[in-house]
């Protein structure tokens, strides 16, 4: 993997974590789940050097051990996610969840690649694609996550995930969103949050 391919993982790790960890407590979901893949795509970034750096196969098949059920964990939480949005047949929110799925397959199987490599070359290679497919992976929910840790509804509001719109077209995209609040559950063009059922705590 080149710095440059190593810097954008690891400043978009920094994107998502930054922005997930601020997230609301409670388990409503999909937020809760926000939580649950941000710290599992941050073990997947903590250990993936050691897929290279490893001086042994039995360190090496401990940091591929780790990241699979990170990997699990994540597509355990999309697979849950896509299911809820396809009972509310809201369209968009299975999209986005099944495409998150997706792009979590994608880093199995090239972490399958690793494991079965046994020459460097085609560790190296199997590598690349890893690392490309981890990139995606986080844009993806970057895509679906992007400024929800910052969105405070009052009370009886709805979160609401909308298809955020180019500034220059002013055309909802079909692959982002953007985390805003809705009076009500029909005022929603994309897919549903929770409902705030009191008005955030003021800090004193």
């Amino acid at each position: 993997m080149t710095r440059r391919a190593s810097a954008v993982i690891v400043i978009a790790l920094a994107y998502a974590f930054a922005h997930a960890s601020a997230g609301p407590p409670g388990s409503n979901e999909p937020f809760s789940s926000f939580r649950v893949i941000d710290k599992q795509l941050s073990l997947i970034n903590e250990r993936s050097p050691e897929l290279k750096t490893a001086t042994s196969q039995a360190g090496r098949s401990r940091a591929i051990h780790a990241i699979h059920s990170a990997i699990g964990r994540i597509r355990q939480r999309s697979q849950r996610l896509t299911s809820v949005y396809r009972a509310r047949h809201e369209r968009f929110g299975v999209k986005m969840f099944r495409v998150l799925d997706e792009k979590a397959v994608a880093v199995s199987r090239s972490l399958a690649a690793i494991q079965q490599a046994r020459k460097p070359p085609d560790r190296d290679r199997a590598l690349d694609r890893f690392n490309r497919a981890t990139l995606n992976l986080v844009l993806q929910f970057q895509a679906v996550s992007a400024n929800y840790g910052a969105n405070h509804c009052a009370a009886r509001q709805w979160a609401c995930c909308e298809p955020k719109r180019d500034p220059e077209t002013n055309r909802a995209s079909a692959d982002r969103c953007q985390w805003s609040c809705a009076a009500t559950r029909q005022a929603c063009g994309g897919f549903l949050g929770p409902e705030t059922l009191r008005p955030p705590s003021r800090p004193r």
